[in-house]
């Protein structure tokens, strides 16, 4: 994915940023969830993240018509993802990769 700066020059869109331990500054900045999947197309990896809400890992809607929040596919370079992986705790990797539940902080691209 390309995005043209106002030169018109081609520059590569930059990632999301994931975290495998709490945000030490601007901890406003970042959401905290967990993963749910984890995918690798060519050149990237893809990391499903259900966001929490406040208070609670497993929210239970009140009614029919509250929900979960909305999955969030994070697009990482396989670098990051395995930076990522190497901070992940034993209990939460299996073959070299996050497992589904283990916790994760992130900043979607574009989020100031």
């Amino acid at each position: 994915m390309t995005r043209r700066s106002s030169s018109g020059a081609d520059r590569v869109a930059r990632d999301d940023r994931v975290h495998a331990r709490p945000p030490t500054h601007d901890v406003e900045r970042w959401t905290e969830g967990r993963v749910i999947e984890v995918t690798k197309p060519p050149g990237r990896v893809v990391v499903t993240v259900r966001p929490e809400t406040e208070g609670s890992t497993e929210p239970e809607p009140e009614s029919e018509s509250e929900s979960k929040p909305e999955p969030v596919d994070l697009r990482v370079t396989e670098a990051v993802y395995d930076l990522f992986v190497g901070r992940v705790t034993e209990m939460n990797r299996v073959d070299g990769d996050a497992c589904p539940g283990t916790p994760v902080w992130y900043r979607e691209r574009g989020q100031e």
